[in-house]
């Protein structure tokens, strides 16, 4: 069992290695798992409501998030822990976050 989040996890994304993961939850955070330690290896992020979508792009350099009620999306960089890009606003929820195949779009 992973502990950390403070409330229900929304979502959950894996690098391709197999050895660690991303999740998002109602608590309003995203947090970076080693799976085989089984801990928590980067603190929290967060928008300021429910995350409801994560992807991790295909260079594993970059994790864009969704606050669905929020209506926005963000992208974050994963070396640094920073926002690089958003919020993007949208005129509803955001209910799912996806990068492009080549990692160049949201």
């Amino acid at each position: 069992t992973l502990k950390g989040h403070g409330e229900k996890i929304r979502c959950i994304s894996y690098f391709p290695d197999g050895q660690r993961m991303i999740s998002g939850s109602w608590d309003r955070t995203t947090r970076q798992w080693d799976l085989k330690a089984g801990k928590e290896i980067e603190g929290a992020r967060g928008h300021s409501r429910n995350i409801y979508s994560i992807d991790i792009s295909v260079s594993n350099t970059l994790l864009a998030t969704s606050g669905s009620f929020q209506k926005t999306a963000r992208i974050w960089n994963l070396e640094t822990g920073k926002l690089v890009a958003g919020p993007f606003k949208s005129i509803g929820n955001v209910t799912a976050v996806r990068f492009s195949p080549d990692g160049k779009k949201l």
